[in-house]
């Protein structure tokens, strides 16, 4: 039988479309394989290269340990000599990756210390990781220049709509405030001139905020249940980058912490009647991933991270203070407890090298040796007449916003010893200590005046 002439050709242009799809599909099927061996690599070398940036930084952390002047401005590799962490050379390899520490100076007793890793992937392809922390040199008190056994309100500010000062963080020339609720409840204020603070910019944000934390370019919100991140690159427009819920069984999250490229939250358990810390790989901010919980006994109040052990301050009757071990940030464990004097609840915390102190409901201010994490032992404790609602460290002292009235703001050494007190307009909530200015700045309940700012004479 014959095949028409029209039929053949048709049937001749059918075989060579069939035969272009299928190489089409062959064609997307294996570059499909191929891209995805090639980002499954790309991702197994950026979590290197994440791992490689936290060495750094330790590492770094261990050479300010040493002696803070070995943090000289600069870009260097880092070595092992005499069994010691040290700066050495531009840059140091392992494998195909390239690491540099870029220390520069933030203000007379604080560096900035940045851990970039680079490495070639493959000839058309690169790849970069940048970590970044600050490095304070607590010892240096030669900025402690006045005298805070009097200390004197040099200046306030009404933030409009009358709403409560919560937390305040200092950063450089700026304060990052939030409030209990209102419009606006982020608030940025210029303090360059500490005499003469002004307000830069403002923001609206969903949701209660608990806490808050800033680190270089990013301030980190603590929501109910979610993490909430500005970009405060450009302080006259900070930008929400985006609101992420943890996925971990948190709520009313009142403590937050950021170092590196991890946030820290706790909170209570939604689920259990205690409390939850959460560790949050925040090095892409816009997209942000939960990487482990640990549950705490009681309802965790605040946190802080110093070197690899993170101290929650919670509310449970016999372990005020819970430490845990977060070397490994993919499965934090339980390291250490302490049972506080008093029977008020732990409400703040801070610390710096060795010192931990810790602020009760009740009014006791606690100082904590933890010098060896796994067994935290008392120091001292001092009543300070009222709820310690907030702590900041700096210089060797403690200052203390409290409800107490006419001493709402208090100063103690680390013994813990009282320096000086001065009185607010209402009680103080929040506040936060610049070395490099020798102020102190403090947010609180009066509605003239929700930030004050307060230096020694």
């Amino acid at each position: 039988m014959q095949v028409p002439k029209q039929l053949s050709g048709s049937l001749l242009v059918e075989a060579l479309l069939a035969s272009a799809l299928f190489a089409l599909i062959i064609t997307g099927v294996v570059g499909a394989v191929i891209y995805g061996q090639q980002s499954t690599s790309f991702a197994g070398s950026h979590n290197r290269a994440i791992l490689l940036a936290e060495e750094g930084l330790e590492a770094t952390r261990n050479i300010r340990g040493t002696e803070f002047a070995n943090l000289t401005d600069g870009t260097y590799g880092l070595a092992i000599v005499s069994n010691q962490w040290s700066l050495s050379g531009s840059s140091d390899t392992t494998d195909i990756f390239t690491r540099q520490i870029q220390i520069s100076t933030i203000n007379t007793t604080t560096k900035q210390a940045t851990a970039t890793i680079t490495w070639q992937q493959n000839p058309q392809r690169t790849g970069s990781v940048a970590l970044t922390t600050y490095f304070t040199n607590w010892q240096d008190i030669s900025s402690l220049t006045g005298d805070w056994s009097n200390p004197l309100q040099i200046a306030s500010i009404d933030i409009p709509y009358g709403q409560d000062g919560i937390k305040i963080q200092i950063q450089e020339d700026y304060a990052y405030v939030i409030r209990d609720g209102g419009n606006p409840d982020f608030i940025i204020i210029d303090i360059s001139n500490p005499a003469s603070p002004s307000i830069k910019s403002s923001l609206q944000i969903e949701g209660s905020q608990g806490n808050i934390a800033v680190l270089g370019d990013y301030v980190y919100l603590a929501s109910e249940a979610d993490l909430i991140i500005i970009d405060v690159s450009n302080p006259s427009s900070p930008v929400v980058v985006t609101t992420f819920n943890t996925g971990a069984p948190i709520s009313n999250a009142s403590g937050i912490f950021a170092e590196g490229s991890y946030v820290y939250m706790v909170g209570k358990n939604e689920e259990e009647e205690n409390s939850v810390l959460v560790i949050i790989n925040v090095s892409t901010p816009a997209s942000p991933t939960s990487l482990s919980s640990l549950d705490l006994y009681g309802r965790g109040k605040e946190v802080i991270v110093m070197d690899n052990y993170a101290y929650a301050a919670t509310d449970d009757n016999e372990k005020d203070l819970q430490v845990a071990d977060i070397s490994y940030k993919n499965s934090p464990n339980s390291y250490g407890e302490l049972n506080l004097p008093e029977s008020g609840n732990a409400v703040t915390i801070t610390g710096t090298d060795t010192t931990i102190a810790i602020g009760k409901n009740d009014g006791t201010l606690i100082t904590v040796d933890v010098s060896d994490p796994s067994q935290p032992s008392l120091l001292g404790s001092k009543d300070t007449g009222d709820d310690i609602n907030d702590l900041s460290i700096g210089n060797n002292l403690l200052f203390l916003a409290t409800g107490q009235s006419g001493k709402e703001f208090q100063i103690f050494n680390l013994t813990p010893e009282e320096v000086g007190f001065a009185a607010a307009a209402g009680d103080l909530n929040g506040i936060a200590y610049d070395a490099d200015t020798d102020r102190a700045y403090a947010v609180g309940n009066d509605n003239n005046e929700e930030f004050i700012v307060l230096a020694p004479q």
